[in-house]
């Protein structure tokens, strides 16, 4: 699939649809760097609501967590695979001290990133 310029306006035309704006990159959590690869692995994850809720723990603690912090609504087995997928995604980073910190520590709220799915 080629996402190049108007791909997404042109897509939603022919559904019938209108894009109305873009978000801007900054404030929407994805992959680095957003490969189709990338992005394609990582949407399909958004099709499971524990792997959002974990996302929003992840958000609530973008610049510092651990994986105690991330343990709120899902195993900490679950929790290390769902870490995993996002440092391997250069979603987050890992920390000299052993905890993490979102890539960009710009986004603030999880809301975005599902708008920018649905679009």
């Amino acid at each position: 699939m080629r996402l190049g310029p108007g791909f997404i306006e042109k897509t939603l035309k022919s559904r019938g649809l209108e894009c109305t704006g873009f978000l801007s990159a900054d404030r929407i959590l994805q992959p680095v760097p957003p490969t189709t690869v990338n992005l394609e692995v990582f949407y399909n994850q958004l099709y499971r609501y524990s792997f959002r809720l974990f996302l929003r723990d992840v958000v609530a603690h973008r610049t510092r967590f651990t994986l105690d912090d991330l343990t709120r609504y899902c195993s900490l087995r679950v929790a290390k695979k769902h870490l995993r997928l996002l440092v391997d995604l250069g979603i987050a980073l890992s920390q000299d001290d052993g905890s993490f910190r979102l890539a960009n520590p710009d986004v603030h709220t999880f809301g975005e990133t599902l708008e920018m799915v649905r679009c």
